[in-house]
């Protein structure tokens, strides 16, 4: 096993969580959750950030429910279970973040290229070889490289945010704010709320994120108390700024409609600025953001699956970082990229491995 070193504190957790989530997916799978709720995105996130809360409460539980201070998911499955299928698990979840690593390089690759004369893919692979040589680093210097990214696109984000309402605000006398949430009668409620579950299980990708730093507990100076106060501080926030955007999308959607526009552009946030703004001045602001905060998830994703599967695997030991599980983490993201698998379809599969795991870990907690 590998001997961590314990550098993490409060600050570096807070923001390894969000950062992890805020760049899990929201710019590049909003465009497929409106296809499902149109004018009740904002519902379908806020309803899948709700969903998650339930998971994170009780994640933030289990380092005061343990007296171990190493591999508490995988350790909690087997008291309940046994060793085998608590392996099962982990493995089924790292397969379940090596495809959320590939849904999010391919949206880096995406942004990337819209921003600089680069291809989709070499761009993708570019991403990939970054986190991986990242990774290699000692923790606290990947942890100061982490906040920094955090912070550039929260930061953004924020603006992006700030812009939209004010054109809402502006424009307030014209938008029918009751479509974004009331049915016209029981019958539209029936027709529409499989819609937004649909929209919100989707979402759920750009949710995870907080149970990263349970991967991180060997690492953490003081996980009982750091690591419960960063998962529920993180999440807190990202629901909020995800429901604002999933409204802002939403508006900004109806002015397509409304003026008939048509877009060129494939990033949905770069073309909801444009029809918000009436001009494309935003699109670099917009395009940085996503990088920024798509390269911080696909760094994060690394690092968390391949400590759960040297939990597993166990042939880093004598190490300060789990280099081979690392190596393997990095293969099974190009393999992915190779056969090129779709968006949707590896969203799905991230979610259910991913949530195997929470559900099991949750089950375990019960007496």
């Amino acid at each position: 096993m590998v001997n961590y070193e314990k550098k993490l504190d409060y600050k570096d957790l807070l923001f390894a969580s969000t950062g992890h989530i805020m760049g899990a997916g929201i710019f590049f799978l909003i465009q497929y959750v409106y296809e499902s709720s149109k004018e009740k995105t904002w519902m379908s996130i806020v309803l899948s950030g709700l969903f998650m809360l339930i998971f994170s409460t009780a994640y933030s539980k289990l380092p005061k429910i343990s007296n171990e201070n190493d591999n508490i998911e995988q350790k909690i499955i087997t008291n309940k279970f046994n060793k085998n299928i608590a392996n099962i698990i982990i493995l089924l979840t790292v397969i379940g973040m090596i495809f959320g690593g590939y849904i999010v390089s391919k949206s880096f690759g995406e942004y990337f290229s819209n921003l600089f004369n680069v291809s989709t893919e070499i761009s993708t692979l570019l991403i990939i070889g970054l986190c991986f040589l990242l990774n290699m680093y000692k923790i606290d210097a990947l942890a100061n490289f982490n906040n920094l990214l955090v912070l550039i696109g929260t930061g953004f984000t924020i603006i992006i945010i700030l812009i939209g309402l004010y054109q809402i605000i502006i424009d307030k006398n014209n938008i029918d704010f009751k479509s974004y949430y009331t049915f016209t009668d029981f019958n539209d409620f029936k027709k529409n709320i499989w819609n937004i579950i649909k929209g919100a299980y989707l979402i759920i990708f750009a949710y995870f994120g907080f149970e990263i730093i349970i991967k991180l507990n060997k690492e953490s100076i003081n996980p009982k108390k750091d690591i419960p106060n960063a998962i529920n501080h993180s999440m807190y926030f990202v629901i909020i700024i995800y429901g604002l955007m999933g409204f802002i999308y939403a508006y900004s959607m109806s002015l397509k409609k409304k003026y008939n526009k048509k877009l060129e552009n494939k990033i949905p946030i770069t073309n909801s600025m444009e029809l918000l703004t009436k001009t494309d001045k935003y699109n670099k602001l917009v395009n940085i953001i996503a990088i920024t905060l798509t390269s911080d998830t696909v760094l994060t994703s690394m690092l968390g699956a391949s400590r759960l599967l040297d939990n597993v695997i166990n042939i880093d030991a004598k190490n300060n970082v789990p280099r081979k599980s690392i190596i393997i983490i990095t293969l099974g993201l190009l393999i992915l990229y190779h056969f090129n698998f779709s968006i949707e379809k590896s969203t799905y599969i991230s979610n259910s491995f991913v949530l195997l795991l929470m559900i099991s870990v949750i089950y375990s907690m019960k007496k």
